[in-house]
């Protein structure tokens, strides 16, 4: 006997399948990942160029052991700081950019294009979380800013883009409406376990927020017990 779980997934995969052959998506796919590769491929030189300027500002290796002498001055580090900010913002700049040309391509052509048009929202996600990550970057220590990136900034980055996908993709595939098993007579879905565990994570994220705050901001000027 079979199980409906098991036969539903079966369907989503087979009418994803049938999606992925016909000419008009797969011309759209092609044309969003052509997109994608050229606006990853054009801010290189831009990056090699601060690598190039980092290093010079920073000047030969002196033969003294003191650690400060490998600090460039204060104008340099913003300068090479708000270069790269600009720099991680150019790949979905870009993307949007040469995206918008590839759906009026494609429609000029008589091309369906809202597949296309679809995915190239993406890019405007992306852009929200770059220019977060660039100014996290610009304003504060490496350190601070990887670890905000790595807890808060790519887990949200990640949320939104399922959500986003969930959202424009909910239509054509209810994969996320299967039910996965029951507790205690209630049935849960793959949407509902997501949920949940998105806003597990938030609730965590609020509360690492919130201590920093306190330790970083608060406590420092107030004579209030660290452990209190």
């Amino acid at each position: 006997m079979n199980d409906p779980r098991i036969q539903a997934v079966l369907d989503q995969i087979d009418t994803l399948l049938l999606l992925l052959m016909r000419p008009a998506v797969q011309k759209q796919l092609l044309a969003f990942l052509l997109v994608t590769l050229i606006a990853w491929l054009i801010p290189i030189p831009f990056r090699l160029f601060v690598a190039w300027l980092d290093r010079r500002l920073r000047g030969p290796k002196p033969k003294s052991a003191d650690p400060a002498a490998f600090q460039p001055s204060t104008w340099q580090t913003r300068l090479v700081r708000w270069l790269r900010a600009g720099e991680f913002v150019l790949f979905p700049i870009f993307g949007l950019f040469l995206g918008g040309f590839a759906v009026g391509y494609l429609g000029r052509r008589h091309i369906p294009f809202g597949l296309l048009d679809r995915l190239n929202n993406l890019y405007w996600l992306l852009l929200a979380y770059r220019v977060l990550g660039a100014l996290l970057y610009a304003f504060a220590d490496i350190k601070t800013a990887q670890r905000y990136q790595q807890r808060f900034l790519t887990p949200i980055f990640m949320i939104l883009l399922i959500t986003s996908l969930s959202v424009g993709f909910a239509g054509s595939f209810a994969l996320g409406e299967i039910t996965l098993f029951q507790v205690m007579g209630q049935a849960l879905s793959l949407r509902a376990i997501i949920t949940a565990v998105i806003f597990f994570y938030l609730f965590l994220a609020l509360a690492w927020i919130t201590r920093d705050v306190l330790n970083g901001y608060v406590l420092p000027r107030t004579d209030a017990d660290r452990g209190v």
